[in-house]
């Protein structure tokens, strides 16, 4: 069957299904089109229609047409019916790791423009120090080394309990507004994401190539070793979900550009909400791990370890129905 004749044959019942979706999404217990059981028959036409189209290799355009009616539908059949704490479940092994794979070309520019900048940096400072002072202030240079200095008491460490809990919270604050901002400037086209990420990686670089060169590794690395990966990851995501949204904003393709920014928006929200829940984790590891006085090799360890199970985690948790049920968590963010 060619596409056009497939396409004309069921598109009626399609326009049908993603008018009784959009009820469903937005009040299912006031929703009239269909009844719950001709919603659910409707759905597992649109997943058989899908299979169809990626049998007879029909156009990308169809085929991602189907799949965000399918995960949509995934979403109300299956997720909703769960309670918040199955759908957060699902949303982690599941939503998260699968939409991480589905924007993996966007989440590699996000980390070069992270990167980059940041190698550049790193060299310039290696080559001369003072370079430091065009980026960092020199109250900033100041705070940074009596923090890692190696002659101080603690250097870099939190003893006592109630501080580390204080120093949770605050890095909470400050690692969810910098994942907030790199998501939300997204709307200004992408630029204002791209201008957070480089922003970024020029500071964290400028601070962690001048302690080094300062001769302060002995503290800067057993500390930053553990919470690191969770950390940078979520720096790198938080930018993909910016530039998704940023990407439905300057090439909404045959959408109006208000309905390609919406579905873009609940992709990118998958992203954004993942990075939080990891700057939390990271925030968490920082304040109660990172502050312990252990030995560097334990820590290093710890950090390799931590560095193996991000990587593992987005690489093959969820892998079964990837095509069907990409960000079939979304619903959870919303």
């Amino acid at each position: 069957m060619k596409q056009d004749y497939f396409v004309k044959s069921r598109s009626k019942s399609w326009d049908d299904y993603l008018e009784a979706l959009a009820e469903y999404e937005k009040k299912p217990s006031h929703a009239r089109r269909l009844a719950p059981q001709e919603f659910v028959a409707s759905y597992r036409n649109i997943a058989r229609d899908l299979a169809v189209a990626h049998s007879r290799n029909y156009s990308n355009d169809l085929v991602n047409r189907l799949n965000d009616l399918a995960v949509r539908g995934h979403n109300i059949v299956y997720v909703s019916r769960s309670g918040w704490m199955a759908k957060f479940l699902e949303f982690l092994s599941h939503g998260f790791p699968q939409s991480v794979r589905e924007h993996g070309r966007i989440l590699l520019l996000s980390v070069c423009l992270v990167m980059i900048p940041a190698l550049i940096v790193s060299a310039l400072i290696v080559e001369d120090d003072q370079n430091v002072h065009s980026v960092l202030s020199a109250g900033m240079i100041e705070q940074i080394e009596t923090m890692y200095d190696p002659n101080a008491r603690s250097p870099g460490q939190i003893t006592e309990a109630d501080s580390r809990v204080h120093a949770f919270g605050l890095y909470i604050l400050n690692n969810a507004s910098i994942g907030l901002r790199t998501f939300a400037l997204g709307i200004f086209f992408g630029l204002g994401t791209v201008y957070v990420l480089v922003y970024n990686g020029v500071i964290l670089s400028a601070i962690f190539t001048h302690l080094l060169v300062a001769g302060y590794s002995s503290t800067l690395l057993p500390f930053v070793a553990g919470h690191s990966a969770m950390e940078l990851t979520a720096v790198a995501i938080a930018g993909a979900a910016g530039l998704r949204l940023g990407k439905a904003t300057v090439a909404p393709g045959e959408l109006s550009r208000s309905t390609a920014i919406l579905q873009g928006g609940r992709k990118a929200v998958v992203l954004a909400f993942g990075s939080f829940l990891m700057f939390v984790a990271a925030a968490f590891i920082e304040a109660f791990w990172s502050a312990l006085q252990l030995l560097p090799t334990i820590k290093y360890t710890v950090g390799i370890v931590m560095w193996l199970l991000v990587i593992g985690y987005f690489m093959f948790i969820g892998r079964r129905g990837d095509q069907s049920s990409t960000t079939a968590s979304s619903q959870f963010t919303t």
